[in-house]
């Protein structure tokens, strides 16, 4: 400490300044950091009640974003939803009418066929009585002509007897009249 002491005096002899005004130097340097150690303390006491506002504020705004996704996903998640239940109404509706469709031309077919087999069924009914009537009609125009053809028949045997009658007779009286004649 001594040597330390005389090295000060001997720099204060030889025109070195005196140690009052280094010390009153080093304690405004003190003083100025003193002063900006205390106002970084009120900074970071400021910052310190600051921050619990500044997390709370960041934490309000991010939990009514967080809400606003929400409310936007719902919203989206239920327009989606009720898409689907459109869609699958469409659908259903779509499935019902052509099932509709499909049972109307079956039964539209099946309609038609039925009124062909009736048709068929009458046409055949019809052919089949023109055909009795047709072969009736026949029978009783076979049986007109076998009895013609029997009473025409009947009337040659008749003419026929009644010619050979007839030449019998005339034979008989040209036999007679040869007879007359050869005893005459």
């Amino acid at each position: 400490w001594q040597s330390q002491t005389s090295g000060q005096y001997q720099r204060r002899v030889h025109g070195e300044t005196p140690i009052d005004e280094k010390l009153q130097q080093i304690l405004t340097d003190l003083n100025s950091l003193t002063n900006a150690v205390d106002n970084l303390d009120k900074k970071i006491e400021e910052d310190r009640k600051g921050f619990p506002a500044a997390i709370e504020k960041h934490s309000a705004t991010l939990t009514k974003k967080i809400e606003e996704f929400k409310a936007k996903f719902e919203s989206d998640n239920i327009q989606r939803l009720e898409k689907e239940q459109i869609i699958e109404q469409t659908i259903k509706e779509q499935e019902y009418r052509v099932q509709q469709q499909l049972e109307a031309e079956r039964v539209g077919r099946a309609q038609k066929i039925s009124q062909l087999v009736d048709a068929l069924d009458t046409e055949e009914r019809c052919r089949k009585k023109s055909a009795a009537v047709l072969h009736e009609q026949l029978k009783g125009e076979i049986k007109k002509l076998n009895l013609a053809l029997e009473k025409a028949e009947k009337e040659r045997e008749e003419s026929t007897e009644e010619i050979v009658k007839t030449f019998v007779h005339y034979t008989a009286a040209l036999q007679e009249g040869v007879k007359i004649i050869s005893h005459a």
